[in-house]
């Protein structure tokens, strides 16, 4: 039977992605949202008018219960901005 390998690093698996968003790629999903605003969906959180935080709803339909519902696709509050509410404050 073959060994697993231990992780000798240190970091968490999620340190070697890229999370970053390139900045076209963030204005074609604004885009896409304006075009069908039934489908898809942005909330964002601000403070001194500076949006601090954004999320993401995909609006669908679900057969199990009949109706509809929705998928949150994406969350983000700056660094410097959480622990303070902001991500709650997306959602209510």
């Amino acid at each position: 039977m073959a060994r697993r390998k231990r992780r000798t690093s240190s970091k968490s698996p999620l340190e070697y992605f890229d999370w970053s968003i390139h900045p076209d790629t963030l204005r074609e999903a604004f885009e896409f949202a304006l075009r069908n605003p039934e489908e898809y969906r942005f909330a964002f959180a601000e403070r001194d008018r500076q949006i601090i935080g954004m999320a993401a709803l995909h609006r669908s339909y679900t057969s199990w219960h009949g109706r509809a519902c929705g998928t949150v696709e994406d969350v983000y509050v700056v660094e410097e901005a959480r622990r303070e509410g902001a991500a709650t404050a997306l959602f209510e």
